[in-house]
């Protein structure tokens, strides 16, 4: 999943693989996002069990889409806040390996190069 995530929602760009409870048009609300959670920490979050996770145990994508495995690196601008998420979950346990993650921070890094740079003035 490619995100974008503003104060209020987390917008997602890109999806495949999860059925979403989507607000009008791509959009969650925080209550289901993980991704807020990179965002705020502006740092990859790696869950092998989210059951067992302190920060995902009211998450309603773990307690009503059954997502147990997540994985999200930060999308940050040129000021290096994070300002989406480049993520991937799976509705079982799993033990992502450095491979998982080296990817998808390739990924975001390949997405920041499509960032506009603020305007200078």
């Amino acid at each position: 999943m490619i995100s974008y995530l503003d104060d209020s929602l987390h917008h997602i760009c890109s999806s495949a693989g999860l059925d979403l409870p989507l607000e009008s048009g791509n959009t969650l609300t925080f209550d289901y996002s993980i991704c807020r959670h990179v965002q705020m920490m502006n740092f990859p979050l790696v869950v092998e069990d989210a059951l067992t996770h302190p920060l995902l145990v009211d998450n309603k994508s773990i307690n009503e889409l059954g997502v147990l495995a997540y994985i999200g690196v930060p999308i940050r601008d040129a000021a290096g806040r994070a300002v989406g998420c480049v993520s991937a979950v799976q509705k079982r346990s799993r033990r992502w390996c450095d491979a998982d993650l080296e990817l998808l921070t390739q990924a975001a890094k390949e997405i920041e190069k499509l960032i506009p740079a603020p305007a200078m003035g």
